[in-house]
């Protein structure tokens, strides 16, 4: 499970999972940018357990880029990284994940690139990790 969570300032972004006999267990911040908002996260998780969040995530010049970070039973959380890789002045948003039994995923979002609207999708396929 993912949320956003109020530290004062901003919204960041949690995580925490639940384990048969072990219940929940401690919350985990999965993002470390502190420019801006953190929100409309999603995660989805495959038949091993290995989970993908995304969220989106704001810039301190008001641009918004899509996040995601990975969940592994063997390594836990790993870094946050962007997915959509856009400039300052685009917004990414509106985003949605399927995660097949595999790991393989699939994310979509809206881009707005300060006059046009994408549509916008991205492949993430777990046997192919860079080192």
């Amino acid at each position: 499970m993912i949320w956003a969570q109020e530290d004062g300032s901003r919204l960041d972004m949690y995580a925490n999972s639940f384990s048969v006999g072990s219940g929940w267990g401690s919350a985990e911040l999965i993002e470390i940018d502190d420019a801006g908002n953190a929100y409309d996260g999603q995660v989805s998780v495959d038949a091993d357990g290995a989970a993908l969040a995304v969220w989106t995530q704001l810039d301190a010049s008001g641009g918004a880029h899509l996040m995601s970070n990975r969940f592994t039973a063997a390594t836990g959380w790993g870094g946050a990284e962007e997915i959509d890789a856009v400039d300052a002045s685009g917004l990414s948003y509106g985003s949605r994940l399927s995660v097949s039994a595999n790991g393989s995923a699939f994310v979509t979002w809206t881009l707005h690139d300060g006059s046009n609207f994408s549509i916008i999708a991205s492949r993430f396929d777990p046997r192919v990790i860079s080192p």
